[in-house]
């Protein structure tokens, strides 16, 4: 009869060898070895890649608690996540990116939330920054008027259209939010048993608003659990951020995502109606920009590239 392990903690790879052997190691401090495991998805990496984890592992004596499992084809990290889920039976899932240090007492206190709120389904930690600073991850519900409040960045329109902000206006304390970052997350295995695995459509991005209101639909509660502590070294596992940050041209695989989520929630014209919520946004901060000068609010060929689906 197969194992049923308390918990099993899910890292997708890709190119991110040693930041996923650091994310290895936090995890094993944290975890009992009888009980819980690790499986690393390598989104097919390549071999140099596959023999650095294996190489890392064996080295750090992991062997009996970590195991790789290959994708031999990178269909995104929804795809990965589901491969390490499918691996092994298992309570609870803890998907965590690569580039995440688990900090000490974080497992304990996940397990002790989801001990606390039998109905909620998933948990998020508190993410910070190496220097400390927390990281905005738990949000509430997102919908096309959000699209208006992005591309302004105008602070009278965010706080008219506040309700529709989603990102709350301090912290989301015991407030339960619509959607927490997949950058680490616990899941509990009857949700994944109710809402079935993550859409693999979504290549990366969106992939955690979506799953998130799947969990809702089905009557799960979303938990953020600020006493549980987690590192995120952000852009190590996905340059996005620091192409966001720059402002040039973000992957089309972010477009697609973002077209998916909202064509599949609030249908063709939803997504029509995001859009254009999204130029009279971008048609504000023009305005905003040449009356007072400020920098240049969103990524390079935003226009076009929304419609991508």
């Amino acid at each position: 009869m197969e194992k049923v392990y308390r918990l099993c903690a899910v890292i997708v790879n890709y190119k991110s060898a040693r930041h996923s052997l650091e994310c290895i190691s936090s995890l094993q401090r944290e975890l009992d070895k009888s009980m819980d495991t690790i499986v690393i998805v390598d989104n097919n990496s390549g071999s140099e890649e596959l023999s650095i984890l294996k190489e890392g592992i064996v080295r750090a004596g992991l062997s009996e608690l970590a195991k790789i499992k290959e994708a031999h084809e990178n269909k995104g990290f929804s795809a990965g996540n589901n491969i390490g889920i499918q691996t092994v039976d298992a309570e609870y899932y803890l998907l965590t990116n690569s580039d995440t240090i688990i900090q000490k007492g974080t497992i304990s206190e996940l397990l002790s939330a989801a001990d606390k709120y039998p109905g909620a389904g998933l948990f998020g930690p508190r993410l910070v920054s190496e220097n400390g600073e927390v990281q905005i991850s738990c949000f509430k519900k997102m919908s096309p008027l959000y699209e208006l409040i992005s591309a302004a960045g105008v602070g009278p329109v965010s706080r008219f259209l506040k309700k529709y902000s989603v990102v709350f206006e301090e912290h989301c304390g015991e407030d339960t939010p619509a959607w927490i970052s997949f950058a680490c997350v616990l899941i509990r295995k009857n949700v994944v048993e109710t809402s079935g695995l993550m859409d693999e459509e979504y290549f990366m991005y969106y992939e955690d608003v979506d799953y998130c209101r799947r969990a809702k639909d089905a009557g799960f509660d979303i938990i953020y659990v600020p006493e549980a502590e987690v590192v995120h070294l952000v852009g190590q596992s996905s340059k996005l951020k620091k192409l966001e940050t720059e402002k040039k041209r973000l992957p089309e695989y972010f477009y697609r995502a973002r077209s998916r989520y909202y064509i599949k929630y609030y249908g063709y014209n939803g997504f029509i109606r995001a859009n254009i919520f999204w130029y009279l946004g971008r048609f504000l901060s023009l305005f905003r920009r040449l009356i007072n000068g400020k920098k240049r609010l969103v990524p390079s060929g935003q226009h076009l590239d929304i419609w991508k689906k």
